[in-house]
């Protein structure tokens, strides 16, 4: 019959994906001659506009087949149309009659099950399919076209029957978490894309045919994992979509391959994203050979992104333990190399380069230890102590071992979310309604206002600076005082005592219980932890401990605060000023009668050798004026201004240091100085 319509004409076989087709294509090559008969799966192109008029145009021959009961037709219209969509290389030569359109539509499947005398494994397995996503509601469907792939009768005839309802279920779940029915969501669909073009800038025989490329599968998930370093924020939700999608394909494997179902999704994505279907073939054939750990990395890697991406600049930033490790911002002023917590010393010394130990005394220890204990205990510390003893340094002593021992999943840092508090609480809820402390462990918050002061009115009133109080308030109220979080969620405070003095005497009351005063216990007022880092800070210099301690009693006897800064900034005036002289370095402190800020600026004094040339002072003085406006915004260790502005005002020597935000009692020290120059005229 065929040859009677086509005659010296070219036949023309079109059929969905996944049918035998191709078994028609050979029995009518071989009776009509080779280049006589062609065949065009349609979406092999990959493209949607055409693999949908396509399919309307089978159902339209079909339909007028069924309705005349004879052969194969077409009209000359509907061949114009053909060559619209194909074009003259596989239209031109075919004759109307000639379109064959070749597929097992759903009904009629449905039809022949219940013939007699067919195939009993045929039947069975027509069966397990039709009544296996007709029970779900459901079809195999392409763009329209209710159909059964030939492939997938053939593998239900060689499989249990719970296989094939395996197989059902993992389709349909792909299907409707991706939405390849309706149309792959615009999210979704652009990360997907710009993830197989990353695959195929790394792996470049990713189109090649499956048996030449076996490194794919042992690349796939460490190209996935760098791929996720790379997303945003809203990507990281839909790349997790493709994951959570494609963990199922692993159900519609087979051998080394995927199965006809599987092959089918990979053609529903191809023609979605216009993407060559061998490249998505290949892709999806990699995630289903993912071992489970590797699949578990990937998951771990997007949550960790997810929990991070939580953030609300400037109000509160969250860290994983890498983040912690590498992120300055988590811990001012302080630097983790290779697994030790070390000083920046732009933020003390003369190099920016340079590093100090954080000195560790067993007082130190034993104080850190006593943090983790009551962190352990009773969920909540509240360290409160004068500026510049050392506090900062201890949260970030006491906060490193609890991520280095595993028992830390990630830290808040909170800056200030008076105006995000809702956020905030959200974000709580949101890790621990995803039971991340479970998976990944505790949550830490850490708020640290150690760079802010409080200020007096005219009436001598001091007053906590905007935000603080509402922060603490959130605080409390959200973790410390409801007993279903603070078992899970850790809060460590830390607060300078004119801070903690200035709040509300509610707020000091709800505080009270939590509170460890570092001054009244003498914890970081210990002369031997002092001498230590007066030791330590006098790099280079071979100094007497009992030399070092007589300079720690001292310091300790007359400073009420920054006792502890004290002693760094003593220790860098013996190793770069004194030449090792360590009365020089007392002298400063006798002279100093107790204030900080006296001494401070008797350092940067001798830092900047002003006595040996006073013009120096005049060009300190316009590059502090110039760089004070940025000191509020900035955490110590952050650039404030670049080295190179410092050296053309006509400083060279240490212009790291002055482009540097620096302590807070140094930036305090520098304030009053300016004050007293504008007070001067």
């Amino acid at each position: 019959m065929i040859r009677s319509r086509c005659g010296d004409g070219v036949a023309l076989v079109l059929s969905p994906p996944l049918t035998q087709a191709d078994k028609l294509v050979d029995e009518l090559r071989r009776e009509l001659g080779e280049g006589k008969v062609r065949h065009y799966i349609i979406g092999s192109k990959g493209k949607k506009e055409e693999a949908k008029p396509l399919v309307g145009i089978l159902k339209r021959i079909k339909d007028s087949m069924m309705r005349r009961g004879e052969g194969l037709v077409a009209d000359e219209k509907l061949m114009n149309e053909l060559r619209a969509l194909l074009g003259d290389d596989l239209v031109s030569g075919v004759k109307p009659d000639c379109i064959i359109p070749y597929y097992i539509a759903w009904d009629d499947a449905r039809d022949y099950v219940n013939k007699m005398g067919i195939d009993e494994g045929v039947k069975n397995a027509l069966m397990l399919i039709t009544n296996g996503f007709e029970s779900e509601g459901k079809r195999i469907t392409w763009f329209g076209l209710d159909y059964i792939p030939e492939e997938l009768v053939e593998e239900a005839m060689r499989a249990k029957s719970e296989d094939v309802e395996g197989w059902i279920k993992a389709y349909l779940s792909i299907v409707s978490k991706l939405d390849l029915d309706g149309g792959v969501l615009h999210d979704v669909k652009m990360v997907f894309k710009r993830f197989i073009g990353f695959i195929e800038t790394s792996l470049p025989v990713i189109g090649q045919v499956m048996h030449a490329v076996p490194e794919l599968f042992m690349q796939m998930g460490t190209v996935a994992l760098s791929f996720i370093n790379s997303l945003t924020k809203d990507e990281v939700h839909a790349f997790r979509d493709i994951i959570d999608a494609v963990k199922s394909l692993k159900a519609l494997r087979r051998g080394e391959d995927l199965n006809t179902l599987g092959k089918l999704i990979a053609y529903k994505l191809a023609v979605d994203m216009e993407i060559p279907y061998e490249v998505v073939h290949n892709v999806l054939a990699g995630f289903a050979r993912l071992a489970d750990d590797v699949l578990r990395d990937i998951e771990e890697r997007l949550d960790i992104i997810e929990i991070k991406s939580q953030s609300i600049e400037g109000a509160f930033r969250v860290y994983d333990k890498g983040g912690f490790e590498s992120d300055s911002e988590a811990h001012p002023g302080i630097l983790i190399i290779n697994d030790e917590l070390l000083i920046q010393g732009s933020v003390i010394g003369e190099s920016a380069l340079e590093t100090y130990r954080v000195v560790t005394t067993r007082g130190f220890n034993d104080l850190r230890n006593e943090v983790l204990r009551r962190l352990n205990d009773e969920g909540v510390v509240v360290l409160v102590g004068p500026r510049g003893i050392g506090k900062t340094t201890l949260a970030a002593y006491v906060t490193w071992p609890l991520f280095r021992e595993g028992g830390l999943g990630f830290m808040v840092n909170v800056k200030d979310i008076e105006e995000v508090g809702d956020e905030f609480t959200g974000f709580i809820g949101y890790y621990l309604g995803n039971k991340y402390d479970d998976k990944y462990g505790d949550l830490l918050v850490v708020y640290d206002p150690s760079t802010t002061k409080t200020y007096s009115l005219a009436d001598k009133k001091t007053e906590v600076p905007k935000g603080i109080s509402n922060t603490i308030n959130t605080l409390l109220g959200y973790i410390a005082e409801d007993e279903r979080v603070r078992g899970r969620v850790r809060l460590l405070v830390v607060l300078p005592t004119d801070i903690h003095q200035a709040l509300s005497q509610d707020l000091r009351d709800r505080l009270g219980k939590y509170v460890l005063n570092l001054e009244e216990r003498g914890f970081l007022k210990d002369p031997e932890f002092l001498a230590a880092v007066v030791m330590e800070y006098a790099r280079g210099c071979s100094i007497d401990y009992g030399e070092a301690k007589a300079l720690a009693d001292e310091i300790l006897a007359k400073f009420s605060e920054g006792y502890a800064l004290i002693a760094r900034l003593a220790g860098t005036l013996i190793a770069s000023k004194h030449r090792c002289n360590i009365d020089d370095a007392r002298r400063v402190i006798d002279e100093s009668r107790g204030n900080a800020h006296y001494f401070i600026l008797r350092y940067i004094n001798g830092l900047f050798k002003v006595d040996k040339n006073p013009d120096v002072a005049k060009t300190l003085v316009k590059i502090f004026a110039l760089r004070r406006p940025f000191v509020d915004s900035a955490s110590p260790g952050d650039p404030i201004l670049t080295p190179s502005i410092v050296e053309l005002m006509g400083v060279s020597e240490l212009s790291g240091w002055l482009a540097i935000r620096q302590h807070d009692l140094i930036e305090d020290s520098i304030g009053e100085l300016l004050k007293c120059i504008v007070s001067e005229g």
